[in-house]
């Protein structure tokens, strides 16, 4: 009985469902399997969260990869699961030995456990969640890929004068947000965000990649309250055979925001040929919305 106690304790403690037999599919992906096979060799003091390379992994999991996840913690430490679909699972890893009901998770195995169960929950996001990813910047910005950090293109600067985040996590939260206005496929990156008195704006980036690279830069504005009131894409980046377009933004003190395109044309030895520039500028109104004035 004391021992029954103290293994339904430790599980309160550590508020952490396993999965059930219900939930589990044996065709689950194999970047969770491949990950899994030398997670004890793994840093073990190591938070998910402040991890670009784990925000990555875990963004593109569903949710019953992300509860297999959660439960590899529980194996690790050598955790006898009650669900035999569960204990198979994780026998055909040699590092799982099966020996207690009793264990004892270190601070970084809760920490991450948590962070995991927020992925999953991600219906139960605050719009106060999602602007946590966008660092306070004060006007004037210039935004261009020389002050963004892009992992996925090493050619492109790395200044860290904006500190990019993953917005894998709150993708859910913001199809919800921007309601009839879906996001699109790729990776999303969290660039900055604006607080003024009645609204809030936020700029982040979606990157996609397709024959080349494409790099969209948006802004959308929020009530206090996280209502939607206007979403743009500004510019874009991108890249191919023998054309590079590459965009300067500027978001002045006034909210007045210019974009500036360049079109480079490379030649057959990919030495720059030609240069077009055009402009084209947006304001954002006192209720918030973004307006287009010329282009």
């Amino acid at each position: 009985m004391k021992k029954f106690i103290h293994t339904l304790l430790l599980l309160t403690i550590f508020p952490v469902s396993l999965v059930l037999s219900q939930d589990y599919e044996p065709g689950i992906g194999d970047s969770l399997e491949t990950f899994l096979k030398d997670f004890t060799l793994k840093p073990q003091n190591r938070l998910f969260r402040e991890s670009q390379t784990m925000r990555k992994i875990l963004g593109v999991m569903n949710n019953k990869e992300l509860r297999i996840f959660r439960n590899a913690f529980f194996a690790r430490a050598g955790y006898e699961f009650n669900d035999q679909d569960m204990q198979s699972f994780f026998e055909r890893f040699d590092w799982y030995t099966p020996k207690t009901k009793e264990i004892v998770l270190n601070e970084s195995d809760k920490l991450n456990i948590q962070f995991i169960k927020s992925l999953e929950a991600t219906e139960k996001q605050r719009f106060e969640d999602f602007l946590s990813l966008f660092i306070t910047k004060e006007l004037p910005i210039r935004i261009s890929k020389e002050n963004c950090i892009i992992p996925f293109h090493a050619k492109i600067g790395i200044d860290r004068k904006l500190v990019v985040r993953y917005l894998y996590f709150t993708k859910k939260l913001h199809d919800r947000l921007t309601m009839n206005l879906p996001s699109e496929a790729g990776h999303y990156f969290a660039l900055c965000k604006i607080i003024r008195p009645s609204f809030i704006i936020v700029c982040y980036l979606n990157e996609l990649a397709a024959g080349g690279y494409l790099h969209n830069y948006y802004l959308a504005t929020f009530t206090t309250q996280g209502e939607l009131i206007s979403k743009e894409r500004i510019a874009f980046d991108s890249g191919e055979a023998l054309s590079i377009k590459q965009s300067n933004i500027l978001i002045s003190a006034d909210l007045e925001i210019q974009v500036e395109n360049i079109l480079i044309r490379l030649n057959e030895s990919e030495e720059e040929e030609s240069r077009q520039v055009m402009e084209r500028i947006y304001l954002i109104n006192d209720q918030g919305k973004i307006e287009l004035l010329s282009s």
